[in-house]
């Protein structure tokens, strides 16, 4: 198939699966294009752009493909379209309505006897009784196959693994859902996930994750079935099972899952309850791994329960003091002042921020972002000027756009004297070029780069500063070539000379030096046959 080439193999191959495992839902196929959504990490939406048969363009909104890859949903959507297109839709339920009973009864005494693998499939099916013990068996068999005895799965089963292992959750849990046995369904899951949970298993392209997201999003599916008794006994069955994992990172996730799904107000006292209990259980034991981020999660979690209680702000700044060293809390604390126009009240606030952020670059920078707009906000030219200039001297990864903004504040007079201060404190490097480039400060761009000593900014600002200083370049150039060209080395070494001269003989008058050099090489390292062979290149 022609569309096939617009993948690779390995793309085309996840994508087989994902339609073969029936994750292509709301196909809809127009004239001109088709829409789909497809379940993996998450559900994904997928368009195809069609002229006739002809594929004109294709989109899906997940990290993959919007870094501009053709990916695994994409191919998913058009193997569902071929088969669309080549085998139309039968209804089965009408097929069968249709027939007699005894027909019925006849072809599939036949199917059976025809194909024995489906055999066991139908005596599961029709058993009114399931056990949670054959089910978990059945899992612990995917396990063995894959596991070296020690539940360890190396990186190249890994993908199998999960496939196979994901097929037997979902074959046990349709029929529990055929069924409407949703109580065991659940109980299952969790079964599922707890043996899943104690594999070491060496991922390859994050299929560890995608399969426990899976079965967690099937917690979700199933509490939606069920009436409010079971979803109280499956929330005292979760808090059990939560209260045995080690890794708090997965208590949280799995709990904002499942909160989700439990949106009454009955509900609303036993999330609390069951996160007050988890804050106090981490609060008193020291060696949880990874304690502060469990703190935080849970500590974030508690308090947007208390909002949707409606508590009273008295209630609420307990917590904010009780927490304080969580940044999720600070933040809380200080966007819930901005958003009321307490505008003082959240500087303030943020100037406690700065004071435990203060070994920390990214938060330090979000801190002092926040002043600089709560100044702007309240007209404070003065204050929001100097808050700029910290951004622009302090930060590493400060955008020439704070700088801009900076130099609007100012009248041309004034913003001499405060561009040449804030250059002479900036440290050599690329954001001090940005300036002097956006400044057209050439000869002080040029200086820069040479105290830098940097190759890559050279290689930058070489066509910035040919109009200016184009034999100092080329002298430059000059002096590195010959030096480099001294030792003997690797093609890879040549190679790089090679790209050296190229950039020269772009520079205002290089073409004429790069030709005597290279003359001057064919008869010096006359010996050097992958120098000379590389030389041919310029």
């Amino acid at each position: 198939m022609e569309w096939e080439s617009y993948f690779q193999k390995r793309i085309l191959d996840r994508g087989y699966d994902y339609y073969f495992d029936d994750r292509v839902d709301n196909l809809h196929i127009k004239p001109n294009r088709i829409k789909a959504v497809v379940h993996g990490t998450d559900f994904y939406h997928v368009e195809i752009k069609l002229n006739g048969n002809q594929i004109i363009g294709m989109s899906c909104d997940c990290p993959y493909a919007l870094d501009g890859h053709n990916c695994k949903h994409m191919a998913a959507v058009l193997y569902e379209w071929q088969l669309s297109a080549t085998y139309p839709v039968i209804d089965n339920s009408k097929l069968v309505k249709e027939a007699s009973e005894e027909d019925v009864r006849s072809f599939l005494i036949q199917g059976l006897y025809d194909n024995p693998d489906i055999v066991e499939s139908f005596k599961q099916y029709t058993q009114n009784e399931f056990f949670l013990t054959t089910m978990i068996d059945d899992l612990e068999g995917v396990v063995d196959s894959y596991s070296d005895g020690y539940h360890y799965i190396e990186y190249e089963f890994s993908r199998d693994f999960c496939d196979n292992y994901e097929d037997a959750v979902d074959k046990w849990l349709d029929l529990l859902k055929e069924k409407k046995q949703y109580s065991l369904a659940f109980q299952f899951l969790l079964k599922a996930y707890e043996v899943f949970y104690k594999l070491d298993i060496e991922d390859k392209e994050c299929e560890t994750f995608e399969l426990s997201f899976t079965i967690i999003s099937q917690w979700a599916n199933i509490i939606m079935c069920m009436d409010d008794l079971e979803r109280l006994e499956a929330f005292a069955e979760l808090g059990q099972y939560l209260n045995s994992m080690r890794d708090y990172y997965d208590r949280q996730k799995i709990l904002e899952i499942f909160f989700d799904c439990l949106n009454g107000k009955e509900f609303l006292k036993l999330k609390l309850d069951f996160v007050k209990e988890q804050l106090d259980y981490i609060e008193s034991h020291d060696d949880i791994f990874n304690r502060e981020y469990a703190l935080e999660g849970f500590a974030k979690m508690y308090l947007d329960l208390l909002r949707k209680n409606n508590v009273s702000n008295q209630e609420i700044n307990v917590i904010y003091k009780k927490y304080w060293k969580c940044d999720s809390i600070r933040m809380d604390c200080v966007f819930t002042c901005i958003n009321n126009k307490e505008y003082d009240k959240a500087l303030d606030y943020i100037d406690k921020c700065i004071d435990l952020d203060y070994e920390n670059q990214a938060l330090m920078k979000r801190d002092i972002e926040l002043k600089k707009d709560i100044y702007k906000k309240q007209g404070n030219t003065k204050a929001y000027r100097e808050e700029l200039k910290n951004l622009i001297l302090f930060f590493n990864d400060t955008n020439i756009d704070d700088y801009i903004e900076l130099r609007s504040h100012y009248n041309d007079k004034e913003w001499i004297t405060e561009r040449d201060s804030l250059i002479e404190q900036l440290a050599p490097g690329c954001f001090l070029c940005e300036i002097l480039e956006t400044e057209q400060l050439y000869g002080q761009l040029f200086d820069v780069i040479l105290r830098s000593n940097n190759r890559d900014l050279l290689h930058q600002y070489t066509h910035v500063l040919n109009d200016e200083y184009p034999e100092k370049l080329i002298q430059l150039y000059r002096e590195f070539v010959e030096k480099q060209a001294e030792s003997t080395g690797s093609r890879k070494h040549y190679y790089q000379i090679v790209e050296e001269l190229r950039i020269m003989k772009s520079i205002t008058g290089g073409d004429k030096v790069v030709d005597e050099i290279i003359k001057k090489w064919k008869i010096q390292y006359k010996n050097r046959s992958a120098m000379l062979d590389e030389l041919n290149r310029v």
